[in-house]
């Protein structure tokens, strides 16, 4: 099993035949919730502990499992914050449930909504990804530079029951170098940092690409 860091929040597996075949695993009981595959998901979990210093235990987290050539498959996890809903999330013709815990329901009310901040360090990797979203993604953002950091805070508005929104809050995860949803670093961004674009800055940035 092959394991690598995408970034501070979401570790990609690997597993090839020979894997699956020592484990006594097909593809096919992924999607079937089996003690094998929940066995497979505590494996990676340690796994993710012991070489990158992950720790999901405490956090709720999203699944994506991709089948790939000759009996391989790709398991990509990554740690959410709350105001992320849970779900396994399907990808082409991937289970849409890879047989691993899922994470706990979300405690808002419908009309809860979250502002988290995606942290880019370079400006090309925000453009980049702004680049792969939906022109008619309905999802508020701004954008503050913080000199003193020389980082780029993306702050957006997620709803807790838009589920249209949900993709690109996930590609916004694999591309931002951290994730931070601390209030007292918005307040902090207000005050100190510039806003050099207050709204629709995810559209904006798309048309600089």
């Amino acid at each position: 099993m092959k394991a690598e860091r995408v970034n501070p929040n979401q570790i990609r597996f690997t597993l090839n035949a020979e894997d699956l075949s020592a484990r006594n695993i097909c593809l096919s009981e992924l999607s079937y919730g089996s003690d094998k595959a929940k066995a497979l998901f505590q494996d990676m979990m340690k796994t993710a502990k012991q070489e990158f210093g992950f720790d999901f235990s405490s956090q709720p987290v999203v699944i994506e499992a991709v089948p790939l050539a000759k009996d391989s498959i790709m398991i990509t996890v990554t740690r959410i914050r709350k105001a992320v809903q849970d779900r396994a999330v399907p990808s082409g013709s991937s289970p849409a449930d890879p047989g691993m815990p899922k994470a706990p329901k979300s405690r808002q009310t419908p009309k809860d909504e979250a502002w988290p901040l995606f942290i880019f360090s370079d400006f090309s990797v925000l453009c980049r990804a702004a680049s792969l979203l939906s022109e008619d993604l309905p999802l508020k953002s701004r954008l503050y530079w913080d000199a003193q950091s020389s980082l780029y805070y993306l702050q957006v508005q997620q709803r807790s029951n838009s589920e249209a929104v949900l993709p690109a809050i996930r590609v916004l995860y694999e591309f931002a170098s951290d994730v931070d949803d601390d209030p007292l670093t918005a307040a902090y961004l207000k005050e100190h940092a510039r806003c050099v674009l207050n709204a629709r800055a995810l559209t904006k940035l798309r048309q600089i690409t």
